[in-house]
């Protein structure tokens, strides 16, 4: 019916914002042909608007091109896993695109064919290069609140409101404190 159709189109409208909006996008891996189909927003952070413009597939040696040095063994290996298992992935690494260091956060699971086997992963893969610096910016920060702490003699610790967990944050941790609040083993 016309009002489902409308219904519908609204919807898609609204996935489509939201993904944008957490740079997220479409992504799918062909294992026969190894090609890579995603959105432009993808492209454009791969550094490969230019292959989404002309309607190409991106192989996957042209992906790993980008992939940070230190973190091409790990993709590599997780690739061939879910190649050879028909998993999916859940993993976030590093890629060197346009002179930049951007974080990227992949999640898929896998398609199979009529005969049970694995033909493809479909997911979406998401730019976290923001959260990753905030993430970074706060450990930098609280390594050197930590340092002062521990230059002072002070005792630095957390406790999880919901479980009551503690958290020594450094080598000083004023165990006394924490006695005093009814923490008897740490």
């Amino acid at each position: 019916s016309i009002r489902r159709e409308l219904r519908l189109r609204e919807s898609e409208s609204r996935l489509k914002n939201a993904m944008k909006l957490g740079r997220m996008s479409p992504l799918e891996y062909d294992f026969a042909s190894d090609r890579f189909l995603t959105d432009r927003q993808m492209s454009d952070i791969w550094g490969y608007a230019e292959y989404f413009d002309n309607n190409n597939p991106i192989s996957r040696d042209k992906l790993l091109e980008k992939v940070h040095p230190d973190d091409k063994g790990f993709v590599i290996d997780k690739f061939d896993e879910a190649i050879n298992t028909g998993t999916g992935i859940d993993l976030s690494f590093r890629i060197l695109s346009q002179g930049e260091l951007k974080y990227i956060h992949f999640v898929s699971e896998a398609v199979y064919d009529d005969r049970n086997t694995p033909v493809k992963l479909v997911g979406v893969a998401q730019d976290i290069t923001g959260m990753k610096k905030l993430e970074l910016s706060l450990a930098k920060n609280l390594e050197g609140l930590s340092f002062i702490a521990d230059k002072i003699g002070l005792g630095l610790w957390e406790m999880e409101a919901g479980s009551g967990a503690i958290s020594v944050l450094n080598y000083r941790a004023n165990i006394h404190a924490l006695k005093e609040h009814g923490v008897t083993h740490i």
